[in-house]
């Protein structure tokens, strides 16, 4: 009998280890990367750098976002100017990622004006799977946003629902990642124009969960 109980304790250890949780197993890894394009100074390519603490509004330069993840998830991105107002006309932004595609916000027929009138504060940027109910119930506010007949009145609650939504997301620390600013830009081109690593902010998110990541201007 104590033998029999040795065996199957040391096939209780055998078996354990290989039992990995289910949200370990679904997660998805995602990584998000802001930009700052400046025109060439004569007829060429623009060229794209990572946003950093160097980095300043002038005339023709434009924000953009990257991100990249290993599964198929869903984004949501606004940018809010310092009074609390939309920082862009169409906002929020809606992207479907899919598995290790590049994708970029706003689209490319779009552009992030940034030449100093835009007053902007920061940059919100959700990412979660396609089961997440928080992210549904985001997602239908952003597709009811876009209707462009909308009352002013209509209009600014339904940005006020939005900064509430992101802000009530946000008190979760697990949930909340605040996006670094790196010291220095680097020219990033030859990354953007592939579906290698971003070398940009990487987060983990749940499958049937969410990711705020927050984008700090000024």
């Amino acid at each position: 009998m104590r033998t029999s109980m040795i065996f199957v304790a040391l096939g209780l250890l055998v078996v354990a280890p290989a039992l990995v949780p289910t949200w370990a197993q679904d997660k998805i890894d995602a990584e998000v990367l802001l930009t700052v394009t400046q025109p060439p100074p004569q007829r060429g390519m623009f060229k794209a750098f990572t946003f950093s603490k160097q980095a300043k509004p002038s005339p023709g330069a434009e924000l953009r976002l990257w991100l990249l993840a290993n599964r198929e998830c869903g984004a949501v991105a606004v940018a809010f100017t310092r009074d609390g107002k939309l920082a862009y006309a169409g906002s929020p932004e809606k992207a479907a990622l899919a598995p290790r595609k590049l994708q970029q916000i706003p689209a490319p027929e779009k552009k992030w004006a940034w030449e100093g009138y835009e007053n902007i504060a920061e940059i919100d940027v959700i990412l979660a799977g396609a089961g997440s109910p928080d992210f549904q119930e985001l997602s239908k506010l952003a597709d009811a946003m876009h209707d462009a007949n909308l009352a002013d009145a209509v209009r600014r609650r339904q940005v006020a629902s939005l900064r509430q939504w992101i802000d009530a997301h946000s008190q979760n620390k697990s949930s909340l990642t605040d996006y670094s600013i790196k010291p220095e830009a680097g020219q990033v081109g030859a990354i953007l124009r592939s579906d290698e690593p971003l070398n940009g902010l990487k987060v983990a998110i749940p499958a049937n969960g969410y990711s705020v990541i927050r984008i700090k201007l000024d």
